[in-house]
């Protein structure tokens, strides 16, 4: 994951400096606080980091997760894609899932996963499965009833190929 996200290209996130990433990296290595001024005058921060999975928080309002798959199929001649998922806002939430090759050619997301119409949240489980719950008017529980019902949630699992 080290080497992936450091070759993130600026335009994925325009805000983060390729030195930005770098010293995100080293920061995490060296066991320090993962936080960087970003160009939006504010602070970024990289939650964690493993050989697969990587979790940044942008801003107050935006959070980035990435995870690398094993694939069964070869794209740019690796067996591994990137799966994205940039969750924005604060009180209702909603995310965008995104699919790269690890030299961050982008992906068509209907190829590796169904995803539902309606606003949704997503992340990834301890077991790297797609979470993903709605959002949107869900967030607000109309009445006292609703606050002790859970959200409903969808568990893609990952086949080699694409979450189901």
């Amino acid at each position: 994951m080290r080497s992936v996200f450091i070759a993130m290209p600026d335009t994925i996130v325009p805000y983060l400096t390729q030195n930005n990433r770098l010293d995100f990296a080293d920061f995490i290595d060296s066991g320090m606080k993962a936080e960087v001024p970003n160009s939006l005058d504010g602070k970024s921060r990289m939650d964690q980091m493993t050989d697969r999975h990587a979790l940044l928080t942008l801003s107050e309002s935006s959070q980035i997760e990435l995870l690398l798959l094993d694939s069964t199929e070869a794209y740019n001649g690796m067996a591994q894609i990137v799966c994205m998922i940039w969750t924005y806002g604060t009180d209702t939430r909603e995310s965008v899932v995104h699919f790269f090759t690890t030299a961050w050619h982008e992906l068509p997301t209907n190829r590796f996963a169904l995803l539902p119409d309606d606003m949704f949240t997503a992340s990834f489980s301890d077991e790297f499965q797609l979470v993903l719950k709605p959002s949107g008017y869900f967030d607000t529980p109309a009445n006292e009833e609703q606050k002790n019902n859970p959200k409903m949630s969808t568990i893609l699992k990952w086949d080699g190929k694409r979450f189901n």
